[in-house]
Parts: structure tokens; C-alpha cells; sequence
């Protein structure tokens, strides 16, 4: 669950709007809101994405579960909702599932078992289950399991629960105001407090939430690793509005108490851009070919705006799937983010138009760049600002770019479409980097909504929907100094299968 001050109840709500914004390789629900990705798991040959959902409107309402399932992470089954409103609990906020193994809760050796944040009397931590490969979830009849007692803050949500090998225990990351707390169990029922995480900690200008614990190798190493924590904020992101920061750092038993803990000094985001939020990993991945691997998916929007963006039957969108890692950078232990290996199974052949392209001149490209994939290697040279345009018909554009002199990278979506529905959506966007590129690798991946930017392999990333409201079809390569592209490619990308289209 995720809503602030950003969100009035008397907002002023645009629902109208073509579908020409519905994305061709995002996934979206059939219809009405979307939010927060929750209860990702794979299990017995299928991936589930489940996510926030009303299905009666197109803003924040009655929250229930929507659910998918995919067999290959690109094409999807809607299913009915996993889980819905009661009036005992009340909504259905974040969550997660976890495969039970070992039966450690009595409903069977490899029941589905979920968890997710009822919201009456106050929010608390309440379970479900399912035992035929989770086309239908049973609430535990004892919910919830982790009472928000007299003295708790009445923010206490978004569960996240994994295996413990080395004290063969259940550990359970939610969120608090502005900190993380873990809880343990050996059954996933009878839970007890541990520890907290936050103080002094990452960036504190809103609400924590939606925490992601993993235990990771360092540079492709399973002999060396580190504990990861994962952690979106609201308000309070690099660009205003939401974001998630990340934190480096170990996961053990101190004085008794299973505690995370992280030397780490600065605010690390895992995404620069406006419209990454929310976003947790599938569990039991070990289990796909993909092995241990790290997969995550994020909700592509802001609070600031989240009502009111332009279209109709529906209203949300989920972030590429991204592969995270751990790599040493220039001497630092950094989480990377790039967009997971199955989009290569989407891409096209190479568009004829890419020879034509040269530094400062738009080149019009045949067939348009609405649904495609940009890959431009940069020498920097004599530049300062460096970068590339995309427009359409319309000179509506996007700029993506470098700019040495104050050591940024960027995305401006000031004139890129329609953008004058909400306050806060125009604008230039600024990630700060470290040190100066003298070479540059720009990767691009356009949606009819969106641009997902990764830079240098990873160690950047912007994702930030736009509205043009005319295809993009034209691209620039600009630069204020003499500078050389050393490599361009532009390949469509296919549209994924959804079984509500």
C-alpha cells in the first residue's frame, strides 16, 4: 500500500483519454487501477504478479489483489483476484507469497502461502493460502497474525517474507513510519519482533515502505555476497514524489536479535526517475532456469500525479522486469539495474534507417520508435552536453542526456506530450553521478507511455512515462562539442500477449 498527502480525497480525477497509451511490452490490468506489485513467486512452472487493484474504478479505492500468471515473464493470464476486501479486515494492502516447502504451516508440503496488510482496525499483518497452484486463496481463519498493539505506529505494512537458511526461520521485513522492522517465525503464524532498521539512515522525507531483503553475490562470485535492502519512500525521492533507495550491508544474529545492518553512508537510489515505485522481487526463483538470479518489477507512476494521468479504461503500469546485481564500480559496491533477459526474445531486426543518423541532425525513422529498443555507445570528446531526442510530428520531445559540466545524467520530459494534466509531471530530471564520462553507453527502451533509461551497463537508471500524443518517429544525437558515436542500434520490439486484449 502506498498513499500520502500527495493524494487528496477532492482530487480532481482526468479520466479520459485515448487507449493509444496502453503499452505494447508493459504489463497493465484489463481495466481500472493499478498499483504496488505484490505476491510475486514462481512456482511449479509459472511466474505470479499480483498488484494492488480496483477493479471498480480507476483511482485508489477498494484495494483488493489483482493476478497474473506467465509461464515466460512476456505473456499473460489474467486470473480473478487473488484476494478481496472484507469487513472484518478491510482492504487488502501489499504483500507477498512464499512457497512452504517444508510444510512449516500445516496447510500442506508446497502450499502458496501470502501476506498482506489488512487495514481494519488499524493495519496489520494478515494471512491466505492456496493449495491448487494458487487459482484460489483461502484467508487464515486466526488473522490477523501480527496484531498492531496499543503503542504501535498505526503505519505498519507491506510484508515481505523469506526462508532463513542459516536459523532454518521464517523472517518477515514490513515497513514502519520511516523504518524497516523484522519479525521471525518458525511455523508463519506465531511471529516475534526482532529488530529495526532505519535511523539515520537513507533518506527520510516520507513514509518507508515495501521492503525487499536479499542475500546477493558480488560481481557474479557465489562464494562472496552481501545483504541487500530495498526500500521506496514517499515522498521523498531523488526527483520529487516517491522513489526507492537501496542499502548494502549484512543480515545476522546480534545480541540475539536477527538485525540488517549497512555502513553505508549516502542515500543510494536504485532509480533516478520519476516513475519507479514500489518495486520487490519474485521469490523462489531459484526454482525457473533463472536460478538465484534477481528479478524485480516496480510500479511505473508517481503520488504527485498517479490520479490523473491520461487514460481510460485502465490507469497504471508496471516497469520493465529488471535484473538486479551487486557490482564493484570504480572501487564501490554498487546495485545495478537493468531490464531482465527476456525482452531479447522480443527484439527485432536492426531498423535500416540507423545509417543515416549523424551528431545534430533529426533523422526520420521509418516505421516509428513508439515500441523499440535505442543502444548508442558515445565518445564524449569536446562535449559538455551530450545525449539523444526523441520527437514526433508534433515537435513534442524527449531529451535524454549527459551534461559534464554539472555532472548529471537526464531525462526532460517538459515538451514531451501531454503533460499539462497534473502539476509536477513537466520536467527535467537529473541523476548525479560521481565522476567524469569521457565514454558512454545510452540504452533506451521506448513504450507508448514510457521511456526506461539505462546508462553505462546499469549503474543509472531513469524510468519516466510521457503522453505525445502523436507516435515518436524521429531521432537526434546531439552534441554541443566535437564528439563521435561509436555504436548505434535502433530494433523494434514486439508487443507481449495479454489475454485481456
Amino acid at each position: 500500500m502506498s498513499l500520502s498527502s500527495y493524494v487528496l480525497p477532492d482530487v480532481d480525477i482526468v479520466s479520459t483519454g485515448p487507449e493509444k497509451y496502453r503499452p505494447n511490452y508493459h504489463y497493465t490490468s484489463s481495466k481500472n487501477w493499478l498499483s504496488d506489485p505484490n505476491g510475486m513467486v514462481y512456482f511449479d512452472g509459472e511466474f505470479h504478479l499480483c498488484y494492488q487493484h480496483d477493479d471498480y474504478d480507476k483511482v485508489f479505492g477498494g484495494m483488493s489483489w489483482g493476478h497474473a500468471v506467465s509461464k515466460n515473464l512476456l505473456d499473460w493470464q489474467e486470473l480473478p483476484k487473488a484476494i478481496e476486501p472484507d469487513d472484518k479486515l478491510g482492504m487488502c494492502f501489499s504483500g507477498c507469497l512464499v512457497v512452504d516447502k517444508n510444510n512449516t504451516a500445516g496447510f500442506g508440503e508446497n502450499a502458496l502461502i501470502g501476506f498482506y496488510t489488512s487495514e481494519l482496525p488499524r493495519q496489520q499483518q494478515s494471512m491466505f493460502y492456496s493449495t491448487d497452484k494458487g487459482r484460489t486463496f483461502t484467508k487464515y481463519e486466526h488473522n490477523p497474525v501480527i496484531v498492531n498493539t496499543e503503542g504501535m505506529s498505526p503505519d505498519f505494512r507491506d510484508p515481505k517474507v523469506m526462508w532463513y537458511e542459516p536459523a532454518s526461520l521464517w523472517v518477515m521485513a514490513v515497513a514502519g513510519p520511516e523504518r524497516i522492522e523484522f519479525w521471525s517465525s518458525a511455523n508463519l503464524i506465531d511471529w516475534q519482533f526482532e529488530s529495526c532498521f532505519g535511523e539515520g539512515k537513507g533518506a527520510h522525507g516520507g513514509e518507508w515502505e515495501c521492503p525487499d531483503l536479499r542475500y546477493m553475490p558480488i560481481d557474479s562470485n557465489s562464494g562472496k555476497r552481501a545483504w541487500v535492502l530495498i526500500v521506496s519512500v514517499n515522498p521523498g525521492g531523488p526527483n520529487g514524489g516517491c522513489g526507492t533507495q537501496y542499502f548494502i550491508g549484512d543480515f545476522a544474529e546480534i545480541d540475539g536479535k536477527f538485525t540488517f545492518s549497512s555502513q553505508q553512508s549516502e542515500v543510494k537510489w536504485l532509480d533516478w526517475g520519476m516513475d519507479n515505485y514500489a518495486g520487490v522481487g519474485w521469490t523462489n526463483l531459484e526454482g525457473s532456469k533463472f536460478g538465484d538470479r534477481v528479478f524485480s518489477i516496480g510500479w511505473m507512476n508517481n503520488w504527485i500525479y498517479a490520479y490523473k494521468t491520461p487514460t481510460s479504461q485502465w490507469r497504471g503500469v508496471m516497469t520493465m522486469i529488471r535484473e538486479l546485481k551487486i557490482e564493484t564500480i570504480d572501487g564501490a559496491i554498487t546495485l545495478t539495474c537493468r531490464p531482465a533477459p527476456v525482452y531479447d526474445e522480443l527484439l527485432g531486426s536492426e531498423l535500416a534507417d540507423v545509417g543515416k543518423i549523424q551528431f545534430n541532425i533529426p533523422t526520420l525513422v521509418g516505421g516509428g520508435l513508439s515500441s523499440s529498443r535505442i543502444q548508442v555507445d558515445l565518445d564524449v570528446g569536446e562535449a559538455d552536453e551530450i545525449g539523444i531526442e526523441l520527437a514526433n510530428s508534433k515537435n513534442q520531445k524527449t531529451r535524454i542526456g549527459y551534461r559534464k559540466s554539472e555532472a548529471v545524467f537526464y531525462v526532460d520530459r517538459s515538451n514531451s506530450g501531454n503533460e499539462d494534466f497534473a502539476e509536477g509531471f513537466a520536467g527535467l530530471h537529473v541523476a548525479n553521478v560521481k565522476r567524469e564520462y569521457q565514454s558512454l553507453n545510452i540504452e533506451i527502451y521506448v513504450d507508448r507511455c514510457s521511456v526506461e533509461v539505462f546508462l553505462n551497463g546499469g549503474q543509472y537508471a531513469m524510468s519516466e512515462l510521457i503522453y505525445p500524443e502523436e507516435p515518436l518517429s524521429q531521432i537526434t544525437v546531439f552534441a554541443d562539442g566535437a564528439a563521435t558515436i561509436s555504436d548505434l542500434s535502433i530494433r523494434r520490439i514486439s508487443k507481449i500477449k495479454k489475454n485481456h486484449e
